[in-house]
Formats: structure tokens, C-alpha cells, sequence
């Protein structure tokens, strides 16, 4: 009865053991991917940031870009403006000169 409960408490304490490091095994395997998701996390982070970077460096020369664009098509839109103004204002001075012409040219046949 001695030699069994002897073999029992063997085999109950390799039992134990084997437990023991099956634990240890998985709480290190635990750590591991743990560091490994946190490894990926900083990457992803680190990736994201650079491509929040070139976003917004993207955005900032869109931006400007379309400023420019603006600025210049309300530039051209003054130069149209006065073209439209001092043709007008050539018409203008035309009309008044050619109604003096004809009064010129009614006043000498008058004479």
C-alpha cells in the first residue's frame, strides 16, 4: 500500500510539475503576443501618422492651391470687368464723336 500511494504522489507530483510549466509556458507565450500586438499597435500607429501626415500635407498644397486659383480668377474677373468698361466707354466716346462728325459734315453742307 506504501509503494502505491508512493507511485500516486510520484505521479500526482510530475503531474503537478507538468501543470507548473504548461502555465509558465502559456503565461510566456501570453507575453509574447502581447508585445507582439503592442509592437504591431506602435507600427499601425506609426503608419497611420505618416499617412495622416501626407494627408494633410496634401490638403494644406490643395488648399493653396485652390487660393491660388481663386485669387486668380477674381483677378481675371477685374481685368474683364475694366475690358468691359472701357469698351464701353470707347463705344461711348465713338457714338459721341461720330454724332459730332455728322454734325460737322451737316453744318458744312449747310454752308
Amino acid at each position: 500500500k506504501e509503494a502505491y500511494e508512493q507511485e500516486i504522489n510520484s505521479i500526482t507530483s510530475f503531474f503537478e510539475k507538468e501543470i507548473m510549466r504548461l502555465k509558465s509556458d502559456l503565461d510566456k507565450e501570453k507575453w509574447k503576443r502581447l508585445e507582439e500586438m503592442e509592437r504591431l499597435t506602435k507600427a499601425e500607429d506609426e503608419s497611420t501618422r505618416k499617412l495622416l501626415e501626407r494627408h494633410n500635407k496634401n490638403v494644406a498644397e490643395l488648399t493653396g492651391g485652390n487660393e491660388k486659383l481663386t485669387s486668380d480668377y477674381r483677378s481675371l474677373e477685374e481685368k474683364y470687368d475694366r475690358v468691359v468698361e472701357d469698351h464701353e466707354q470707347a463705344k461711348r466716346d465713338h457714338d459721341v464723336l461720330a454724332k459730332e462728325r455728322i454734325a460737322k459734315d451737316r453744318a458744312m453742307e449747310k454752308d
